[in-house]
């Protein structure tokens, strides 16, 4: 086995207060050493940490150095506005022009009573800009920062209360007290015996549905009106809950005050705006649809069906498309009978016990979140069908119809619902949820020699 040799060049390093000067062992007009000096000594420089020397700042058209003189920092003349949620945080700024002083400073350049002057860096470019403090706060000089008016800050609550009122005021009629309480029924303990448990703030209730709600119900931004979906989601779509009827009111009002139980459309698929689709609309005959362009056959040459999951983190984040294969799949089988639930005219059954511990690693090893996905079928063309699911223990549906009651969104396993902020960290989560049946159906459709397909759980 060779070795790997490392060749070591002496640099003598001189040093003093704050200042570094690398030598170079030899002097010569033709060499390659160079002669760096950090920080600049001009306030008007940069220190390019790749050419190891000091380059000026084009002030011309509006840079100056960085308080560490590691990069120019641009005073942004532009003015706009923008939203954003980050794993339950909401934000929102609105920007005007800032201008380069004399001095090589950025001030604002109308508004400085009302706005302050934030450093920040998007993909690797660093810049200053003129941010215009929010209605409700004010200026705070010592700290360079927007407080609010009552000296708090932004909270998930706050959040939450600002929505449900602004929904309640027409007529939505959520009631804030019960918003972060998790219900779960049919918890079975270790006896055996099944009862419903109570969290009082929920953990992702608590931390996501406030700043996923405004974030969704202000901005539409698409990451967080899918956490919001989420979250709903991970209630068993009870409509009864508080993410539940935000959403619907959201949707609502994206499809001009029109709810999906009340919709007319012939289509079920609603109008929902930035919201993903969580329901089928009622009275549509999605469940025999003629439409699914999938050719299939009895043959043992004939190729699988073909299942893909949209998945979701619960924060909304989109996780990308996967093939759906064998992840869901737990109790396991050989190699030749693994895939064939994905073969038409099979019954496939399989069952099983689990621990407990074997279950909790089919979570994500990169999170111990919950993964939520929208299931399709991919047809003959390559375009992605989509999938109805039947949850089959949804709180607020009379299950005995399996026409009716379908949704869009699944997901497979969560502990997070059942942890409480309220609660000691020594008691962390109460329950696991996943589910204890699963099936799919796939029949030709009656009418036409097409595909027709379901999924419950």
């Amino acid at each position: 086995m060779s070795r790997q040799h490392l060749l070591l060049v002496a640099l003598y390093l001189v040093a003093w207060k704050d200042c570094i000067t690398v030598l170079s062992q030899t002097a010569s007009s033709n060499t390659l050493a160079v002669l760096a000096t950090y920080p600049c000594e001009s306030d008007k420089e940069y220190f390019d940490i790749s050419a190891l020397q000091c380059l000026p700042c084009s002030q011309a058209q509006g840079y100056f150095p960085a308080t560490d003189q590691l990069s120019c920092v641009l005073c942004d003349p532009t003015s706009g506005n923008d939203t954003s949620f980050n794993d339950g945080y909401f934000s929102t700024a609105t920007w005007t022009a800032a201008s380069l002083t004399a001095a090589g400073t950025c001030q604002c350049a109308s508004t400085a009573a009302t706005s302050i002057v934030s450093s920040m860096q998007i993909a690797g470019r660093r810049f200053q800009r003129c941010i215009q403090c929010p209605a409700g706060t004010t200026v705070d000089a010592d700290t360079n920062s927007c407080i609010a008016a009552s000296g708090a800050s932004a909270t998930a609550p706050g959040d939450l209360k600002y929505v449900v009122d602004s929904l309640n005021t027409n007529g939505a009629g959520i009631t804030l007290a019960f918003a972060t309480q998790a219900v779960i029924q049919n918890v079975q303990d270790s006896s055996g015996n099944s009862r419903a448990i109570t969290i009082p703030q929920s953990l992702p209730l608590s931390v996501w549905q406030g700043p996923a709600a405004r974030a969704c119900m202000d901005a539409g931004g698409r990451v967080a009106c899918n956490s919001l979906a989420n979250l709903c989601v991970l209630q068993m779509y009870n409509g009864g809950v508080a993410a539940c009827q935000i959403y619907n009111e959201l949707v609502a009002a994206a499809s001009g005050n029109r709810r999906v139980s009340s919709s007319n459309s012939a289509l079920p698929k609603p109008a929902t705006g930035a919201l993903p689709w969580l329901y089928y609309v009622p009275g549509t005959s999605y469940l025999t649809a003629g439409d699914v362009d999938v050719q299939v056959s009895m043959s043992s040459s004939a190729p699988p069906l073909h299942f893909v999951l949209s998945a979701y983190d619960i924060n909304g984040t989109w996780m990308g498309l996967q093939n759906w294969t064998l992840q869901l799949q737990l109790c396991g089988a050989s190699v030749r009978e693994a895939p064939m639930w994905t073969r038409f005219g099979v019954n496939y059954v399989s069952s099983c016990s689990i621990d407990l511990s074997d279950l909790l690693a089919q979570l994500d090893y990169t999170s111990n979140r919950p993964r939520f996905y929208d299931p399709y079928i991919q047809q003959d063309s390559g375009l992605l069908y989509p999938l109805p699911i039947k949850l089959l223990n949804r709180p607020d549906t009379a299950n005995s119809n399996q026409q009716t009651g379908h949704v869009r969104r699944f997901f497979f396993i969560d502990t997070l619902l059942s942890e409480s902020t309220a609660s000691d960290k020594d008691q962390g989560r109460q329950a696991v949820v996943f589910p204890s049946e699963m099936g799919l159906l796939v029949q030709i459709a009656p009418c036409r020699p097409r595909c027709s397909t379901a999924w419950r759980a």
